[in-house]
C-alpha cells in the first residue's frame, strides 16, 4: 500500500483541484481522475491509502469502482470516502453496506474529509 497516496475520483475539476491542494498541504501525494475506469486501473496498480470517490461520473460510477475494490482482496480494506450531493436514504445505506464513509458535497466538504484523512492515513509515519 502507498502509505500517503490518495486517489480522488470526481467529474468536477474544481473538487479534484481543491481536495488535491488540501491533501498535498497535509503531506500526501494525490492522483486525480474524472473517469471510473481510469480510477480502477490506478487503484489496482498502486493500492492507495485512501480513495475519495464521487458517485455519478461519465463513463461509469463510483459504485462500480467501490464494488471492484471490494471484490479484490488487496483493495477491499482501502478506506473509501464517498463524495456525493445525494442525500437519499438509498445512497446513505449503500455507503454503510459497502463500509464507505459518506460525505455530502457542499461548501464544507473538507471539514468532513480532513478528520478522516488524519485518522486513517496521517497517523502513519510516512505522511507526517
Amino acid at each position: 500500500m502507498s502509505d500517503n497516496l490518495v486517489v480522488i475520483v470526481d467529474d468536477d475539476p474544481d473538487m479534484v483541484q481543491i481536495l488535491s491542494r488540501r491533501f498535498t498541504a497535509l503531506g500526501c501525494r494525490v492522483i486525480g481522475t474524472d473517469r471510473a475506469l481510469e480510477a480502477m486501473n490506478a487503484i489496482a496498480e498502486i493500492t492507495p491509502a485512501m480513495v475519495c470517490l464521487d458517485v455519478h461520473m461519465p463513463g461509469g460510477n463510483g459504485w462500480s469502482v467501490r464494488e471492484f475494490m471490494a471484490s479484490n482482496e488487496r483493495l477491499r480494506d482501502v478506506p473509501v470516502v464517498v463524495l456525493t450531493g445525494c442525500r437519499d436514504e438509498h445512497t446513505i445505506r449503500r455507503c454503510h453496506e459497502t463500509m464507505s464513509y459518506y460525505v455530502e458535497k457542499n461548501a464544507n466538504v473538507w471539514q468532513r474529509i480532513e478528520p478522516l484523512a488524519k485518522e486513517l492515513i496521517l497517523a502513519e509515519p510516512a505522511c507526517s
